[in-house]
């Protein structure tokens, strides 16, 4: 059920739609939120370092950084504390599959 919800949400983003505000506490650096846009977007740690010219091992760090930041257990855990934290604000019409 989770894993519906998630990727009907995953399939509507865009850049417009994402938007970073400051992380809870202010502790997560810009390049991790840059990350952390991706992830949500979907993309795999190899092509998110496409994206911002750096390896597959950089971006697999910072998201090592951020699960430990968010004390979460896994990317689905995070993305759900980011939403929930307000470090990403999507538009509620977004939640929804509407016809």
């Amino acid at each position: 059920m989770i894993g519906l919800f998630f990727t009907s949400l995953f399939k509507h983003l865009n850049s417009r739609d994402i938007h970073a505000v400051e992380a809870k506490n202010g502790n997560l650096s810009d390049r991790e939120l840059e990350v952390l846009e991706w992830t949500i977007r979907g993309l795999t740690a190899k092509e998110t370092g496409e994206k911002l010219f750096v390896s597959k091992r950089t971006i697999d760090a910072h998201r090592k950084s951020m699960l430990e930041k968010f004390d979460a257990n896994n990317t689905i855990e995070m993305v759900v504390k980011a939403i929930g934290w307000k470090i990403i604000k999507i538009p509620p019409e977004m939640l929804l599959d509407r016809p």
